[in-house]
């Protein structure tokens, strides 16, 4: 509702859209108990989505969205290649749903219990199961999407041991922990298979009887408590403790697919 007109956008790429506003129409006008004679449906040719999104957010592929589960939307990235377009970065489990995604699927944006689809898949590692792994990383490029803010070149580099940092995810929020290890290996049960990860952070939290993280804030950027720079990718834990990519490794990965 905006300047007492109600706006109902529709995606034509999908559907045929006279006949969907015509059914939007009468759907609307039974449910709100008016007389559609008094209800005019005018197509535009772009709908310009009020949604707003931002690190932290509930983020996840097509097929997570279809079971109401979600990740971490981690930070948002503007290529330097010459392409305009934002993209968002988070895990391979949480963007491409664990190898099953294809470059392509359709990312949703879940704040307020309903999906909003924002993008499309367009990169990602594959996780190994034969060999070990260093990154549970991939990116999405969003669709019509303004920044209304300035994306700064966030400066990252390795942590220390014992160095406090914190995170803000979709589950828990913000977050403070403390570095535990800077070449942690583990082992990390996803849906249909088990991946080997090696060279990882792991982190414990800054506070007893607390958790730095939980199912769903996979893909938080971890930053030092210090000078804020990126310091690990988060995509793993048990309550007790979180693993997460190193952000070197991240960026590094990062740099190669767009530059």
């Amino acid at each position: 509702l905006r300047n007492n007109v109600i706006e109902i956008g529709v995606d034509k790429s999908s559907l045929p859209w006279p006949t969907a506003c015509n059914c939007l129409k009468d759907d609307f006008c039974s449910k709100m108990n008016l007389n559609p004679v008094y209800v005019q449906v005018i197509p535009k040719t772009r709908y310009q989505s009020h949604l707003q999104i931002s690190i932290g957010g509930k983020v996840g592929h097509e097929n997570l969205a279809g079971q109401n589960s979600f990740g971490t939307l981690g930070g948002f990235l503007l290529p330097v290649n010459g392409v305009n377009d934002l993209h968002i970065v988070s895990n391979n489990h949480v963007l491409a749903d664990s190898n099953n995604g294809y470059i392509g699927d359709d990312v949703y944006y879940m704040e307020n219990g309903i999906p909003m689809r924002i993008g499309f898949l367009k990169n990602y590692v594959p996780i190994s199961t034969v060999e070990a792994n260093k990154l549970d990383l991939a990116v999405a490029e969003l669709h019509n999407f303004r920044n209304n803010g300035t994306l700064r070149v966030g400066k990252f580099r390795k942590p220390a041991i014992g160095e406090r940092v914190y995170k803000q995810g979709a589950k828990t929020n913000y977050t403070e922990g403390l570095v535990r290890s800077l070449n942690y290996s583990t082992k990390i049960d996803y849906p249909g298979f088990t991946a080997v990860f090696v060279d990882q952070l792991q982190i414990i939290s800054a506070y007893s009887n607390t958790s730095f993280s939980l199912p769903g804030d996979s893909g938080s950027v971890i930053k030092a408590s210090s000078d804020d720079a990126h310091v690990g990718l988060l995509f793993g834990g048990n309550g007790q403790w979180t693993v997460a990519n190193h952000q070197v490794d991240v960026a590094r990965q990062l740099k190669e697919w767009f530059n």
